[in-house]
């Protein structure tokens, strides 16, 4: 039985997995966060400081591809100039510009991350205006920020670091609506759409017999690129990260028009191709 089928193979069955069980909590975490953070009339329940005019997010891993999908959805539906950036290079800069009209975003599950705590360091040393998003109260993140918010996802058994993501994903949305709120900019669709994210993660499980046919032919490849443009780039990053960590398949990431610009010569040899489409970009 090969991997994927091994992740798969109890889903009728009681007897889950670890990654099983944090794959189906998603949903249940995801209507918690919305109970906590989201009232009655839209308003967001979350402290963010006033007069937001840039972002940025730092993080790593799996954070670092919540905190780039984030900066895509800022920079285009909250009007705001917002940057991802790589926790261990931060950590690096012996002079990464800090100013006061910035908004410091820390993203890690555990609160431990070292180069993400490194960069935190350098940076309130020169402003006040750092949040962080981390599953762990009173860590070392959550300890050091002006701003603090919770996942409430849960303990983390499992690798794939699914329900963390989704739950940071969750919670940095929840930010860009409010800063689209404070901005006057209309968020009600964006709220509208948060509030379904439970729904939709319960329609993704019924593709579960999909996965499972298209999981079995994938796992016949050494090799595997994945494509999308946009703000799907950092989720086919992600997605090529759990292969890599799961099935032990080498499974690179691309910008899909880049891809045509020399990183096509890796299908000389065999490799299974995954493109990410959706309505906008699907012809």
């Amino acid at each position: 039985m090969n991997i994927f089928k091994r992740l798969f193979s109890k889903l009728n069955h009681n007897n889950k997995t670890n990654m099983e069980t944090e794959i189906y909590s998603q949903s249940d975490i995801i209507f918690d966060l919305i109970r906590k953070y989201i009232k009655k009339d839209y308003s967001i329940n979350i402290d963010l400081p006033e007069s937001i005019k840039k972002v940025a997010l730092i993080a790593s891993g799996s954070s670092y591809h919540s905190a780039a999908i984030t900066a895509n959805f800022l920079r285009e539906k909250a009007h705001c100039d917002a940057q991802s950036y790589y926790a261990s290079e931060i950590a690096l800069v012996s002079n990464f510009d800090v100013d006061s009209e910035t908004l410091y975003i820390f993203i890690s599950q555990s609160g431990e991350t070292s180069d993400t705590n490194i960069s935190l360091n350098k940076i309130k040393s020169k402003t006040d205006k750092t949040l962080s998003i981390t599953n762990t109260k009173n860590s070392t993140l959550y300890n050091n920020t002006k701003y603090r918010i919770l996942t409430h996802a849960g303990v983390e058994k499992a690798i794939a670091s699914t329900k963390a993501m989704c739950a940071q994903m969750f919670c940095l949305f929840l930010i860009s609506a409010k800063i689209m709120q404070q901005k006057e900019i209309p968020a009600i669709e964006v709220i509208d759409e948060l509030l379904n994210v439970p729904e939709y993660i319960n329609n993704a499980f019924n593709q579960i017999n999909s996965i499972q046919k298209y999981s079995e032919l994938l796992v016949n490849y050494e090799n595997a690129a994945i494509l999308a443009s946009g703000m799907f780039y950092p989720l086919a990053k992600e997605g090529a990260l759990k292969i890599k960590e799961t099935a032990y398949i080498n499974t690179t990431a691309y910008p899909t028009g880049e891809f045509l610009h020399g990183h096509i010569a890796i299908l000389n040899k065999k490799c299974a191709v995954i493109s990410l489409v959706n309505n906008s970009n699907f012809q």
